[in-house]
């Protein structure tokens, strides 16, 4: 299937393309031109980021600590079963 061309042999879908990467670059340079004070946005991002990173530590400090205790009851079940 050949690609649909117009009368000046560019692809149609160049056009779209094109209006397409520029409003995205235009509304890419808008926000970096109209956006937030920097402190300000790291301020809101520390505040979004703390209880997100403080559960995932948490949860991961839990595993740990489950796992550990898992595998010191598997060595002392064990070792109470080869007794007689």
């Amino acid at each position: 299937m050949k690609n649909a061309r117009n009368r000046r042999g560019v692809p149609k879908f160049a056009p779209r393309t094109i209006r397409a990467w520029g409003a995205a670059l235009a509304l890419s340079a808008g926000a970096l031109l109209l956006g937030c004070n920097e402190d300000e946005a790291q301020r809101a991002f520390r505040q979004a980021a703390a209880s997100s990173l403080q559960s995932g530590v948490t949860a991961i400090a839990t595993g740990l600590i489950d796992g550990a205790f898992a595998v010191f009851e598997l060595g002392s079940d064990q070792t109470d079963e080869s007794q007689p």
